[in-house]
């Protein structure tokens, strides 16, 4: 599976707070190239986080266009947003986002539950997505009996689990010691390299710098460089 360029024009997102009205992006323009890891920073509050929750479906546009393999999301009805966050988003997030009462593998099998993958199809990929992320001697594991970063590893996993074509990871190592923080990063670049993933980045953390093919700067809701 191979995804084109994601491409936002003057994207806009203003948030209506009882009668205030709070601009998180003031017609930004962008495109993050495919199979590669943009690396978005800037202060807290500039607009970094709605950015991914924009391009991951999870949130609609004020105004503007949000171009994934020639489709504008802003233009998709809600069944289709569903299918595109099912089928071609992984999301990682700084809270891990894991099920408390499963296990890891449990946890990596749920997507694919969702998506209608056979049993065997998906104990196989389980397998797979573990030993890829270094964890698998950890399946049986739930989240509580698992380090920080073996629960990061373990959401990452699950983030492949339907392989998707984007991976958009909001402050991934906000939880996590020095070294945790190291392997996670560099996960995500291999993630991008030899899967194929454009991974979209937000993270303070500046060994970022290390993995990203490209980075980008926001202020007030704007690209200000790349």
């Amino acid at each position: 599976m191979t995804v084109s360029d994601i491409t936002v024009s003057d994207l806009i997102k203003v948030y209506k707070r009882g009668k205030l009205e709070v601009i998180a992006l003031r017609g930004l323009d962008a495109t993050f190239p495919a199979g590669k890891v943009t690396w978005v920073r800037g202060p807290s509050g500039c607009g970094k986080t709605t950015l991914l929750n924009l391009v991951g479906g999870l949130d609609r546009p004020t105004a503007g266009s949000i171009l994934v393999d020639d489709a504008n999301l802003a233009h998709l009805a809600d069944k289709e947003l569903v299918a595109y966050r099912r089928d071609k988003v992984g999301f990682v997030f700084q809270f891990f986002n894991l099920v408390p009462v499963l296990t890891a593998a449990e946890n990596v099998e749920l997507p694919m539950r969702v998506a209608g993958v056979v049993g065997a199809t998906r104990d196989a990929r389980v397998q797979e997505l573990l030993a890829a992320v270094g964890v698998e001697k950890r399946a049986r594991q739930r989240p509580d009996e698992l380090s920080g970063g073996e629960q990061q590893r373990v959401a990452i996993a699950v983030a492949l689990a339907n392989d998707p074509t984007i991976v958009l990871a909001d402050e991934p190592t906000g939880e996590l010691d020095s070294e945790n923080a190291t392997l996670v990063l560099d996960l995500l670049r291999t993630v991008s390299r030899d899967r194929g993933k454009t991974v979209l980045l937000v993270s303070h953390d500046p060994h970022a710098s290390q993995i990203a093919d490209v980075t980008v700067d926001m202020a007030d809701g704007r690209i200000v460089s790349s």
